[in-house]
């Protein structure tokens, strides 16, 4: 069986390019994927970044010693792992983040969803908003509206103008990144996702703060769940939020998701990782 979109080369390949410090494909250090980020001495691992585990991988139950040598001779210092937490024992500590997803997406329908919506829904028709493909020199693009996105929240800038540029160029096969323009033909939003089997999976999204009136998010995000349909996705994943970002929640929520609990937790390597898994935990907390 192919592997997913998230332990395909490409995706492993662009993370190479842009962000990461290395990768394992499938079957080198596991059952999934692995990717490697490096900061100062200290080299993590993620498992299918950046999904996790989702639930019926041998590896919950405990990671081999074998993949744990492979990824030390890899040079990791610490696993960061992630799991829906009803499927962990109890007692297993970590971090909780809420993580929401859309089921049934073949019944889906958005004329289904309220009032509310419908008026959100109209405010993008009547501002003569819509949605196209990105080109493929469209990265310095998406990377500017993610930036003043995530700024305008306070958030941390994750990623680089080189994994836009990326993302820009592989875009069209199970990748797919589209940008909203306004009745002046001109970008106000974009929203980034993939098809992981029968999954849709969110990776980005952001508008410009004077187009909100209009309400492209919703606009948007409406599009791309039709358009994941259409596809044959039978679910879709819109990822974790960070815990003091309700309104985020809200948002996805707003559409039909759930809103479940998924752990993050981290494995030790070697005495650098055991130190930097208790800074990362303390800041965490």
């Amino acid at each position: 069986m192919s592997p997913g979109f998230f332990d395909g080369p490409e995706w492993l390949g662009l993370l190479r390019s842009s962000l990461a410090s290395g990768t394992l494909a499938p079957g080198e250090a596991g059952s999934a994927s692995w990717t490697l980020f490096s900061r100062g001495p200290v080299t993590a691992a993620y498992t299918r970044f950046p999904l996790g585990w989702a639930g019926h991988e041998p590896e919950l139950a405990g990671l081999p010693l074998a993949a744990c040598e492979r990824l030390r001779r890899a040079g990791v210092d610490l696993l960061r792992l992630s799991a829906p937490r009803h499927l962990l024992a109890a007692g297993r500590s970590g971090i909780d983040l809420p993580e929401t997803i859309l089921e049934g997406l073949s019944d889906w329908d958005a004329d289904s969803l309220g009032a509310g919506m419908r008026r959100k829904f109209a405010a993008g028709r009547k501002a003569g908003l819509q949605v196209v493909p990105v080109a493929a020199v469209d990265g310095s693009l998406l990377h500017g509206l993610y930036r003043d996105t995530v700024s305008r929240q306070g958030g941390a800038l994750r990623y680089t103008r080189s994994y836009f540029d990326g993302l820009c160029r592989i875009a069209g096969g199970p990748l797919h990144a589209v940008k909203v323009l306004d009745g002046d033909q001109s970008p106000v939003g974009f929203l980034v996702y993939a098809l992981d089997g029968s999954t849709a999976v969110y990776l980005h999204g952001g508008y410009r703060a004077e187009a909100g009136a209009a309400r492209p998010g919703y606009f948007a995000m409406r599009w791309v769940l039709e358009h994941c349909r259409a596809l044959g996705a039978l679910k879709f994943n819109f990822l974790v939020s960070p815990a003091d970002q309700p309104s985020l929640v809200a948002f996805k929520e707003s559409f039909g998701g759930r809103t479940t609990l998924r752990a993050h937790w981290q494995q030790s390597l070697s005495l650098s990782g055991r130190l930097a898994g208790v800074l990362l935990d303390l800041r965490a907390r």
